[in-house]
């Protein structure tokens, strides 16, 4: 299984000459996208052969871009519009806009226009432009520069933003894909907004192991300041300054979730053969129907972000990770799986109160204590020879029981449908 990782490195002290022949080079590059997207619009192909006849001379006579990079700006064009279809495809109700290459210029590069030469611990990069190359040097800490020095690199891209340039390295490696089928240990992981991050480990018997929390108190009250101080400088009309203010919380949060998706991989080490199951909120935000306040909240979260910080985080660590499905997760309670025709859980100060149990929990516990048990069933599942979807279909919400049904007849309900569906390991999971 071959992963893909990037790193940033910025250009350090570029010459005025060397940065005037990139910016230029930059320009052709992006010219040559949006004309590649526009022959894609017309002939609605992505056939590289095809878009190579009809784009190719023009970006040599007209935009003198040498040949490798003529051929890197026409593929990250056929990307784009690739992904334009597929999002198109989806037909979520969601209007999608036809690519377009404005903003910041960029430049790709591949093996055959870009080259790192090292002179003692400095890694100065070749990098091909419109007038030949020009010899750059990169900065970047102990571990990126380690990186540039053993991993093999699949193409890279030269950005301009804010007066700086910098060189995003795409690597490229071999990593061994893991088994969710062998996993002995379950990790229920809710994200949300008062907690950032709440996870529960549990054997495939239903004993709880141990439980992490990440309070989202720090990170609500920085995203207040930051919107406080934006509508100072809004009303002052300094718009440079309010753009400055969006880049430093937006770091603040990368820097946040960096390091409890850190934690979280830490935590799952210490278990035997765990396998971490995460909700699937795709969507999320086109379903907000709330207050005005509330769906800001919503639209600001950047729960995407934080999964794929833990999931590329578990490949380095050969830890599976799961995304299943995270409807009624929050609404059925984990003791008794409890969940009537009317809402049955009363929320106050985020801690869930099941009206059939009595059971009460905070409320993102709950969620992933939840998530756990589905881990389990798709665990088990797997186990079984299933397929993928076949196990992700078994791993959905519990049961919907009647509001007027006893205990004793939802406790027998489960128990058969467990018994039905999965192997007879798995009725101490839901029953236990």
């Amino acid at each position: 299984m071959r992963t893909q990782k990037t790193i940033c490195y910025k250009i350090k002290d570029p010459t005025k000459r060397k940065t005037r022949l990139l910016r230029s080079t930059a320009e052709a590059c992006r010219s040559a996208g949006n004309y590649t997207l526009q022959i894609c619009k017309e002939t609605r192909s992505v056939n590289h052969n095809i878009l190579h006849k009809k784009t190719y001379t023009f970006m040599r006579n007209n935009l003198h871009l040498p040949a490798q990079l003529a051929q890197s700006a026409r593929n990250k064009a056929i990307e784009s519009y690739q992904s334009y279809r597929a999002l198109k495809a989806t037909n979520n109700g969601v209007k999608h806009l036809f690519p377009h290459f404005d903003g910041n210029p960029w430049i790709r590069y591949d093996k055959n226009s870009m080259s790192v030469k090292w002179a003692g611990h400095i890694p100065w990069v070749s990098l091909l432009t419109l007038k030949g190359r020009v010899h750059l040097r990169l900065s970047g800490n102990k571990y990126m520069l380690q990186a540039l020095r053993k991993r093999p690199l699949k193409f890279a891209e030269v950005i301009f933003k804010d007066g700086d340039i910098y060189l995003h390295v795409t690597f490229v490696e071999e990593a061994k894909k893991p088994r969710s089928a062998k996993c002995k240990t379950v990790i229920g992981v809710d994200i949300g907004i008062n907690n950032l991050l709440v996870a529960q480990a549990r054997t495939l018997s239903g004993k709880v192991l141990g439980t992490i929390f990440f309070n989202g108190g720090r990170a609500g009250a920085k995203r207040k300041f930051f919107a406080s101080l934006r509508r100072s400088l809004g009303r002052q009309k300094l718009l440079r300054k309010i753009k400055q203010t969006k880049k430093r919380e937006s770091n603040y949060m990368k820097y946040l979730n960096h390091q409890i998706s850190r934690k979280l991989i830490e935590f799952a080490n210490r278990f035997e053969n765990p396998c971490i199951a995460m909700e699937d909120l795709k969507d999320i935000r086109s379903k907000a129907k709330y207050t005005r306040r509330q769906n800001k909240r919503i639209h600001n979260w950047n729960f995407r972000q934080l999964q794929d910080f833990v999931k590329y985080k578990a490949l380095g660590e050969h830890l599976p990770v799961r995304t299943l499905s995270a409807a009624f997760s929050s609404l059925y309670c984990s003791r008794c799986s409890w969940r009537g025709l009317q809402v049955r859980v009363v929320r106050n100060r985020h801690t869930i109160h099941c009206k059939s149990c009595g059971y009460r929990l905070n409320a993102d516990l709950n969620g992933a204590g939840n998530m756990t048990y589905r881990a389990a069933r798709y665990i088990l599942a797997t186990g079984g020879r299933a397929g993928d979807k076949t196990a992700e279909r078994k791993s959905g919400p519990e049961l919907r029981h009647d509001r007027n049904s006893s205990p004793a007849k939802r406790a027998s309900t489960d128990l058969s449908y467990t018994l039905y569906h999965m192997t007879s390991k798995a009725s101490s999971v839901r029953v236990g």
